[in-house]
């Protein structure tokens, strides 16, 4: 955790404490967001809500600091690593997994439209 924490800091100094975050949105950048004004007062992060591939071109230009993705690769089931790979392999960057999630429908109580799916 300390180390972390001052590799944080590092980063929060050459960034004069605004982070920017581009690419799709997700609730826990708002959260990492409220944890970072917590730890380190004067910091933000400023989020641009682009979509997944807009992040990664971001990221690309060396427009923002972190990328919001969540591509699944329906051959491997995995998340953003073939993309990365097939869309720019030769940017340098750190992939860090910051959630798993289950994406699902609500529906009214018993069903009543007996709903299983999407087509």
């Amino acid at each position: 955790m300390k180390k972390s924490r001052s590799s944080c800091s590092a980063l929060w100094k050459k960034s004069s404490g605004r982070f920017f975050c581009t690419g799709s949105h997700d609730l826990s950048i708002d959260i990492l967001g409220d944890e970072l004004k917590r730890n380190f007062p004067g910091s933000r992060i400023a989020a641009s809500n682009v979509g997944s591939l807009g992040g990664l071109a971001a990221i690309q230009r060396g427009e923002t600091h972190m990328a919001g993705t969540h591509l699944l690769d329906p051959a491997t089931g995995q998340y953003n690593i073939s993309y990365i790979q097939r869309t720019i392999p030769d940017t340098p960057l750190v992939l860090v997994r910051l959630v798993r999630r289950m994406q699902g429908l609500l529906v009214q109580p018993g069903n009543p439209k007996k709903i299983t799916g999407l087509r």
